[in-house]
């Protein structure tokens, strides 16, 4: 299994890694509850981008993590806002595709983090979210390519396959291995072994490569569906964020206030959507926008949505701010 995930690294991401440094988990959740019990000792804190994924966020916080919010920006992590990292033991980053702005770290950022890790003695959780479903512009190499000592590269076929999978898998540094090791033994000891076989076998046939390659058609002509959904619904009242990658899109609508009421508003009207503010760690920066998923939509529910979307604001305009 580890084989042939490091295989399909070097297909998909360019990535050469020792199949040694390769460790098997339920998903990216169950990575990080791993590496919380790893990391997250002497009260160290965990440096982590603001919003973020609020599941993510609670599986820090449910293991009485230490948090300190950094600001993001349409480009991901704002590196220049990290603090003393003395009391720090971690960044959790999405750089391929920030969750939830969608936003790519640049290269100079990637550079100040790495150095910032080096300098501070601390490690990177790089969680690869979303990096698969690319569709324009060339692939961007992970944060792992730029220091195998210092980064925790965290993968997923969640997103690539179907969630009840449950496989992903962590890249270590090799001074981590044996505590690793010794965690996940008296944890649960490993994943269930058939579904690891048949995803070895869709692996090394190369049947996931394919997959993967069908979806992105398939995903990037409902993106683009959305896209001229919103334009033609609210003309140009509106900013798309994170649009060149990923199933979902934050978008801004400036002037409004999108607040857990107007979620709830939306949910009793038939539209399952979420204000941006819910993944907040900081309340009040992000009060306008909302994340739209569009990969599980063919393309006339997503513009029945939209439509959906449209009329639910416009009833709303006086609760709406």
């Amino acid at each position: 299994m580890r084989e042939e995930i490091a295989a399909w690294l070097f297909r998909s991401r360019g990535l050469t890694v020792n199949s040694e440094d390769i460790f098997i988990t339920a998903g990216a959740t169950h990575a990080l509850h791993l590496l919380a019990d790893l990391l997250c000792m002497n009260s160290k804190k965990v440096l982590i981008e603001d919003p973020c994924h609020s599941g993510m966020l609670k599986t820090f916080l449910n293991k009485g993590c230490p948090i300190e919010p950094i600001p993001v920006d349409s480009q991901g992590m704002r590196t220049q806002c990290l603090p003393d990292g003395r009391d720090a033991c971690a960044v959790y980053v999405t750089p391929s595709h920030q969750f939830p702005l969608g936003g790519i770290l640049p290269a100079a950022r990637r550079t100040a983090l790495v150095h910032y890790a080096r300098e501070n003695g601390l490690y990177i959780i790089e969680d690869d979210y979303d990096s698969e479903f690319r569709f324009c512009g060339e692939p961007i190499a992970p944060l792992y390519a730029m220091d195998q000592q210092r980064v925790i590269y965290v993968g997923t076929f969640s997103k690539s396959l179907f969630p009840a999978l449950r496989i992903g898998y962590v890249i270590l540094p090799k001074p981590l291995h044996r505590q690793w090791s010794d965690m996940r033994t008296h944890a649960d000891v490993q994943n269930p072994p058939f579904e690891q076989a048949a995803m070895v076998e869709f692996l090394r046939t190369r049947k996931l490569d394919r997959h993967v390659q069908k979806m992105r058609r398939i995903y990037g002509q409902r993106r683009q569906e959305l896209m001229e959904a919103l334009k033609e619904a609210f003309g140009s009242g509106w900013t798309s964020y994170g649009d060149a990658a990923g199933l979902h899109i934050a978008i801004d609508f400036p002037g409004k206030c999108f607040d857990e009421g107007f979620r709830k508003g939306c949910l009793q009207n038939g539209i399952d959507i979420t204000p941006v503010e819910h993944h907040c760690i900081e309340k009040g920066r992000h009060q306008g926008k909302l994340l739209m998923g569009y990969g599980h939509l063919e393309p006339e529910e997503i513009r029945k949505s939209v439509l959906l979307l449209r009329d639910y604001i416009e009833s709303a305009a006086g609760t709406v701010r």
